[in-house]
């Protein structure tokens, strides 16, 4: 009986970590997309000369509130600015080096550069975030379902060799 609850456990926790490495492949497909979403709102609002503060807070994302990036953007009761906070929240993507890589330019200049600046980052960024989602769209795919799989059979050949 206990050769039994051990195999299970073996099985279970590798299965775990296999389903973990996948939903760590795609929530870095969600959250390039939700950032993408973002900078094309902002883009898009632009044009009217609204503030930034105005444009951000019409913004919603599901994505990016499950993440508590929308939560960050939309706080409002602090001193701190819209323009800070948006760098706040990109600053919490830092471990994901190629997403950081492009939206941290964009946060330093967005709110405290001249309007056309403004646009052409905006423009590279989403240049950049569309081929960074569809290159981890396509990466997701391709692995999600191997490394649920790998962590399946990791674990029953596990088990078969402490039998």
């Amino acid at each position: 009986m206990t050769a039994i609850i051990g195999a299970a456990l073996v099985i279970g926790a590798s299965s775990a970590m296999g389903f973990g490495v996948a939903a760590e492949k795609r929530r870095g497909v969600l959250c390039a997309e939700g950032f993408l979403a973002l900078v094309e709102h902002i883009e898009a609002s632009l044009p009217s000369l609204a503030p930034l503060e105005d444009i951000i807070s019409s913004f919603d994302n599901k994505s990016l509130s499950r993440y508590g990036v929308t939560d960050i953007l939309l706080s409002s009761g602090g001193p701190m600015p819209c323009n800070k906070r948006l760098a706040y929240a990109i600053e919490l993507q830092r471990e994901d080096k190629a997403l950081y890589c492009i939206l941290s330019p964009l946060a330093r200049g967005l709110g405290s550069t001249d309007y056309q600046s403004q646009v052409q980052s905006l423009a590279r960024a989403r240049a950049a975030l569309a081929s960074l989602c569809a290159a981890r769209k396509r990466d997701s795919e391709n692995s999600e379902k191997c490394f649920k799989w790998l962590g399946v059979l990791a674990g029953t050949a596990a088990v078969i060799l402490l039998i």
